[in-house]
């Protein structure tokens, strides 16, 4: 699904997103004492994971036509962590972050 919806996102729910909705979100890649990991290609789990998140609740495949940013947080923490849990070499990351939506 990720590989479409950056060719194809819903221009309706950017517009949600970047120009509707009114707050803000404080983040970062890990916790306090954490390391915040990458790899040499494909740049670090939190970004990379970011992004995906977000393409996915853009995607005009995505049958939800109220996308959240709520949402996408939840997909960017599940799937850094997951990242973090597959790489043999890293130790837990774990985002953090908090939502301010008015």
């Amino acid at each position: 699904m990720n590989s479409r919806s950056s060719v194809d996102p819903d221009i309706n729910k950017l517009k949600q997103l970047f120009l509707l909705s009114d707050g803000d979100i404080i983040a970062a890649g890990a916790s306090k004492g954490e390391y915040s990991w990458c790899t040499m290609n494909n740049g670090g789990f939190f970004t990379c994971s970011f992004i995906a998140s977000l393409r996915e609740e853009i995607s005009k495949f995505k049958q939800d036509d109220n996308p959240d940013w709520g949402d996408v947080m939840s997909g960017t923490v599940s799937g850094t962590l997951k990242k973090s849990e597959l790489c043999t070499e890293c130790k837990e990351q774990n985002v953090v972050y908090d939502k301010f939506m008015k």
